[in-house]
């Protein structure tokens, strides 16, 4: 999956010289959770909902005509549009940013990318729109233990709506996270046991 398959397309923006209450009113009026700051067509900085709470005193209320400019991120990391996901949620972890303006190769804007955005990512690629079974396994780090598991599940006669892994650097053991397309999961449990899988949770996955 690629940024420009889940970011919004030609965002509202917001201006250096406007104010703090229009970025809220945008905001709120939006649903957004991230304005892009631009100037000429070229990104400036980008304001968050986090940036207008940052600066909220007393608490909850904002100096309303104080500029975006005073309060904004200067600092802007920007991705392409045909950059893969994976990169935008690594460059927002790796700089604590919520939001990425998304510009082409003359740096105009073309859209934005959230975490929101890369929630609702998460929430589609693990198959949490389907109903089914999630099943976690303990796994050792080898090669061929994915092919393992999946040719098991395959003999089941059961459809995979999802697979996922966490092995943590520099260790030997993970978890295999399985979703699969069914509610009566109990004969794949057994075969994965059988097959001398250690399966460590088994719940059902809501449509």
């Amino acid at each position: 999956m690629f940024v420009k398959d889940a970011m919004t397309f030609a965002p509202v923006t917001i201006g250096p010289g406007d104010s703090l209450g229009r970025a809220m009113e945008l905001m709120r009026e939006k649903g957004y959770e991230a304005l892009p700051v631009v100037e000429n067509g070229d990104v400036k900085g980008v304001i968050t909902a986090w940036d207008l709470l940052r600066v909220a005193f007393p608490p909850g209320q904002v100096e309303v005509n104080q500029a975006v400019s005073q309060v904004m991120s200067t600092q802007v990391w920007s991705v392409p549009a045909d950059e893969i996901i994976e990169e935008a949620a690594y460059i927002m972890t790796e700089h604590d940013v919520w939001a990425l303006p998304v510009v082409n190769e003359d740096n105009h804007l073309v859209g934005i990318i959230t975490q929101g955005h890369l929630f609702r990512v998460m929430v589609d690629m693990m198959g949490l729109h389907t109903k089914g079974t999630r099943i976690t396994l303990r796994v050792p780090d080898r090669p061929g233990i994915l092919a393992e598991i999946t040719q098991i599940v395959k003999q089941s006669g059961i459809s995979i709506a999802s697979l996922a892994t966490y092995i943590p650097e520099k260790r030997h053991v993970g978890n295999v996270v399985l979703r699969v397309k069914t509610t009566e999961p109990g004969d794949l449990v057994k075969k994965l046991r059988a097959g001398g899988f250690w399966v460590t949770h088994v719940s059902q996955v809501w449509e």
